[in-house]
């Protein structure tokens, strides 16, 4: 795994000019807190003149809450940044590989782009994550082999969940079996031939961990398994 250096903060999350929203527009305040001038100005041009977005930049004004900040992958920090409650971090990358998801919300982000991602996409992920609903947790449970990923990540971000008091688990032993599976990235039909039952079971058995938990897919619940202490983190 690369080693990403750290980013210039002071320079990156300077305090944010005024920007008033359109009256009568629901639009959604982005700021662009990307340091690299090339892909600043790539997604700016995506954005510029798009009335569902008010774009913020520069270090000159009054302090602003944006809806959504926009950052590259490699220009956030270690630790998940405190931006306030109602501000979302939005991951810029290079592809969508398992790693690379896995890094982005372990570092917290909501929501996850690549790097040559449209104008019309750039929204689409804005409109999603502003509404507060976490896409980058939904591209993840697509694709198994990245949860694996994200429980090393989950594992390097709190090394001190694996020494506190666990959490009381609302689920049974089969369902935590189950989610231990789901943990080392297998897939449903993997799940259901090493259990012995069939995938509809399986199906069965995540409906009911999502009820139990409140996740909304495979990745949060997992998320909530490792960090509540009621399943291990993979080394």
């Amino acid at each position: 795994m690369a080693t990403l250096s750290k980013p210039n903060l002071r320079q990156l999350y300077l305090p944010l000019p005024e920007a008033p929203r359109p009256a009568g527009r629901f639009a959604t305040l982005v700021h662009l807190a990307i340091a690299e001038p090339r892909a600043r100005q790539r997604v700016h041009a995506e954005l510029a003149g798009r009335p569902e977005v008010v774009l913020v930049e520069g270090a000159e004004g009054q302090h602003v809450e944006p809806d959504v900040r926009l950052v590259l992958i490699e220009e956030l920090a270690p630790a998940p940044i405190d931006v306030g409650k109602s501000t979302r971090i939005v991951a810029i990358g290079e592809g969508e590989d398992g790693h690379s998801l896995a890094l982005a919300v372990s570092r917290g982000s909501w929501g996850y782009l690549r790097r040559l991602a449209g104008g019309d996409e750039i929204c689409a992920v804005i409109r999603l994550v502003a509404s507060g609903q976490s896409q980058l947790l939904q591209l993840i449970s697509r694709k198994p082999e990245a949860v694996a990923y994200l429980m090393h990540h989950v594992r390097q971000a709190a090394p001190a969940a694996a020494v506190r008091k666990p959490a009381s688990s609302p689920l049974t032993p089969r369902e935590l079996e189950i989610l231990g599976f789901v943990v080392r990235g297998e897939t449903g039909e993997v799940i259901a031939e090493k259990l012995h039952m069939g995938q509809q079971t399986v199906k069965n058995h995540m409906a009911e961990i999502f009820h139990k938990t409140g996740a909304k897919n495979r990745a949060e619940a997992a998320v909530k398994a490792v960090s509540n202490g009621w399943l291990p983190a993979l080394e």
